[in-house]
């Protein structure tokens, strides 16, 4: 495989497939090739750097240590023009931002026939890649400046895909020492990964890890070039303890231009808090649906919703304003906490529907029975996700590297067990330790939630 790779960069100059654990394959013709330009980032002094800086020809293949400058020069890239694609293959390593700041900032995008896609999980001769083995970490810090990984505003791109990268958004957070809540109002306020006011015809985040948000897991901020096309990609994702892991609500140049579908498959949506732990209180789901203004379809399947206390979803528009819907082969369990139920198969929705004053709870015969919904294949069975707890406050970041503490039960947060079911810890520490992937141990549970031998290919 090496050999062919180090032929493949030498002739065509970059990677045109991934399949499963990705390696590369030969492009189909010399006129893509040269359409396709390849960044190539790893740590200074690391083997992935040395072997990157071997390949780099300074005209179709580069080599750079620091990912801030790989997307800063990858939209230089794009904006050359004309229907080409940058890649940036981003090898395990932590990439902390310029000055440490804590953020990836892709500067303005200005080619609507470009492609920009980036790649973490790379191996050190960039010829597969495992995200979730080999992790591309992305360190913030306090104070940082917007999203962790981020795209600046009024950008105009025709596809973006962002997978393989570990965005851990606690080292901007706040906890309180005794109880290792989170407070909301001393922590950073804004999304793990998102941005604002972009034309994008295609949209996909795929095999990351997005943990600790404050305030939002991802923030869909793009619109089609035109109403009613295009479509964003939520998949194999794990969205993990987050305030509002994600709202189907666009953020893009044009107020209405809808999307023309939403399709969220194979994620892992576990213990994702409400906005406040309170259960009169708005932003109480991981999901909370928006209406048809921002898509014309919602589609969920495969998906895990596990120990989400206020429910796998919310919505608050009137039925007639939602989106066509689609709940299909996801497995939900003990999603109802806040609500006080500890029923398996307890709010799937959580919703007022309009006008109504008090949320309205609907298990999934409910949501059959009163949404205009496609709903089929669910199931209500304990996922046994591997989760970890660090509760402690300060983070002696060594101690963690020694030591993993995970949950056996995560249904013990609300006291499942020893009295009434309430969200008592609210949005508690919990870094994500690469050691312990959010996989499930149930063999009957594996075709839901992430897959860690199907990663988002090159081609896909």
């Amino acid at each position: 495989m090496k050999t062919l790779l180090l032929l493949l960069l030498a002739l065509v100059g970059s990677p045109a497939a991934f399949a499963g654990a990705s390696s590369f394959e030969p492009v189909s013709s010399s006129s893509e090739a040269m359409d396709t330009f390849t960044i190539l980032v790893a740590p200074s002094g690391s083997a992935a750097y040395a072997y990157a800086q071997t390949q780099d020809n300074g005209s179709t293949i580069f080599a750079q240590s620091a990912l801030w400058r790989a997307v800063r020069d990858a939209a230089a890239l794009v904006n050359e023009g004309g229907e080409r694609t940058v890649l940036v293959l981003v090898a395990e390593g932590d990439y902390p931002g310029q000055f440490a700041a804590g953020i990836q900032r892709v500067p303005k995008l200005e080619n609507a026939a470009g492609t920009l896609k980036v790649f973490g999980g790379m191996n050190d001769d960039f010829s597969a890649r495992d995200p979730f083995s080999r992790p591309s970490r992305v360190p913030t810090a306090m104070g940082r400046d917007g999203a962790i990984f981020q795209i600046a505003g009024n950008s105009v791109i025709r596809e973006v895909v962002v997978s393989g990268l570990v965005l851990d958004a606690s080292p901007s957070n706040n906890y309180d020492v005794m109880s290792g809540s989170l407070q909301k109002g001393s922590s950073n306020s804004n999304p793990v990964i998102g941005w604002a006011q972009m034309e994008a015809e295609r949209v996909v985040i795929a095999d990351n890890v997005i943990a600790n948000g404050a305030m939002a897991g991802f923030q869909i901020g793009s619109t089609p070039p035109v109403a009613g096309t295009g479509e964003v990609v939520i998949q194999n994702n794990v969205f993990l303890n987050n305030l509002l892991a994600l709202r189907t609500q666009t953020f893009g140049r044009r107020a209405g231009f809808p999307y023309a579908r939403l399709l969220v498959r194979n994620n892992t949506f576990a213990l994702n808090f409400p906005f406040n732990p309170d259960p009169t209180s708005s932003n109480v789901s991981a999901v909370e649906w928006h209406n048809d203004n921002s898509f014309d379809e919602l589609v969920f399947e495969n998906n895990i919703f596990a120990f989400n206390p206020g429910g796998a979803f919310q919505s608050d528009w009137a039925p007639d304003r939602l989106p066509a819907l689609t709940i299909r082969d996801n497995l939900f369990y003990f999603n109802g906490p806040l609500f006080g139920e500890s029923g398996a198969g307890a709010v799937i929705v959580a919703g007022k529907f309009g006008t109504n004053p008090q949320y309205i709870l609907l298990d999934i015969d409910g949501v059959r029975d009163n949404l205009d919904a496609e709903v089929s294949g669910n199931t209500f069975i304990d996922p046994q996700l591997r989760l970890a707890l660090v509760a402690d406050q300060p983070v002696d970041r060594s101690f963690i590297k020694a030591q993993v503490d995970e949950l056996e039960d995560p249904r013990e947060l609300f006291g499942f067990g020893s009295g009434p079911v309430e969200v008592s810890t609210f949005a508690p520490e919990m870094l994500y330790d690469e050691r312990v992937v959010p996989v499930t141990g149930r063999p009957a549970a594996r075709p839901y939630g992430i897959q860690r031998n199907d990663v988002w290919g090159m081609d896909d």
